[in-house]
């Protein structure tokens, strides 16, 4: 599942024209931990419904489960404004280092949100 799931999410991200300017001031941090299903749906969802220009930085969060450190490799330079951090990197200077000038933080829990339609 890994090389096919991160395949459709590089082509779902090239697609998106709001991750084409790699000079965008919006950053989207998403630290990866486990539940490889719902990273998927929550990255598509980001794809499809993200309109303002912005910088996605995904973050391996020290997962033990294998299948996520090569599937954040895949990611990482899908476009231009993408970054993929391979291990946990979710410090100030890391993520400055990625690119990210300021910090709000919404946490994902265990579930991502599915809109009707």
């Amino acid at each position: 599942m890994t090389a096919s799931a991160a395949g459709h999410l590089r082509a779902a991200l090239a697609g998106n024209p709001a991750l084409q300017d790699p000079d965008a001031t919006v950053s989207i941090v998403i630290p990866v931990y486990n539940a490889l299903e719902h990273v998927v749906a929550c990255l598509h969802s980001v794809a499809k419904h993200t309109d303002v220009p912005f910088r996605l930085v995904i973050i391996n969060d020290g997962s033990p489960d294998p299948d996520i450190a090569p599937f954040v490799a895949e990611l990482d330079g899908a476009t231009a404004s993408v970054a993929a951090v391979p291990r946990n990197f979710f410090t100030a200077g890391g993520l400055t280092d990625a690119g990210v000038a300021a910090l709000f933080l919404l946490p994902l829990r265990e579930k991502v949100a599915r809109s009707a339609g």
